[in-house]
């Protein structure tokens, strides 16, 4: 989409040429490049999705755990959190990966989104409402916030942050924003997509006028202008 989410076109059909069908996650370096997570597969397109290279089929080598969240810092290291909380960085445009952090939550649960900040300061959002940062690469992490909703429930599908180091949280249908790094939180909006449409939101994407977007379970994309405050239909 080229119109902020009004039209879409197919730049690629069956981006793996074959190779399973699916995708955990995806981000965009510095320079443009996309790379998407698969699993344990990380593929790469340097011309905007149309051609994809498989830089790694198997970047954690024998471990055999899935890869859950995908990010991309400003010197464009790669870091992926598995199933186990282990965390994973390339310097390298993905051809090759070092674990930096074992299970960094201490078992709290699987990680449901991953955003990286100014200073290249990754945070995450778990299973259990938590949110952790770490500032140096992946290898320490710290817990920023203990339960960011106040116990109104464990659903956060996917984080996000704005050119002024805004931190979004997609819950369902709410919407959540932290505008300290983390530490508090504030729900700017519980029902994105509006009453009658019960679809929870998958993903949330915050573009270079930090216009903020949100794609549903039906497919549907929905837009913000206003920090979250209200959607409408793209």
């Amino acid at each position: 989409s080229s119109n902020s989410g009004a039209s879409w076109s197919l730049v690629k059909d069956d981006y793996n040429a074959g190779d399973n069908n699916g995708a955990t996650d995806m981000a965009k370096n510095s320079s443009g490049s996309l790379f998407i997570l698969f699993n344990q597969d990380v593929w790469k397109s340097e011309d905007k999705g149309i051609s994809w290279t498989k830089m790694n089929d198997d970047y954690n080598g024998a471990e055999g755990q899935n890869g859950f969240v995908l990010g991309i810092d400003s010197n464009n290291n790669l870091f992926i959190i598995e199933g186990d909380q282990d965390v994973w960085k390339s310097t390298d445009f993905g051809a090759s990966f070092t674990k930096v952090s074992t299970d960094f939550n201490g078992g709290n649960g699987n990680i449901f989104g991953l955003a990286i900040d100014s200073s290249n300061n990754i945070y995450v959002v778990d299973s259990q409402a938590d949110v952790w940062k770490s500032a140096d690469s992946g290898a320490s992490w710290s817990l920023v916030k203990d339960d960011y909703n106040g116990a109104v429930g464990n659903h956060a599908s996917d984080m996000a942050i704005d050119s002024l180091n805004n931190l979004f949280i997609l819950d369902e249908q709410d919407v959540w924003k932290s505008n300290d790094l983390g530490a508090i939180w504030t729900k700017v909006n519980d029902d994105f997509n509006g009453a009658g449409d019960s679809n929870n939101g998958l993903v949330v994407y915050i573009d270079g006028n930090n216009y903020i977007y949100v794609v549903d379970g039906n497919q549907e994309v929905y837009m913000s202008i206003d920090n979250g405050g209200s959607f409408t239909k793209a």
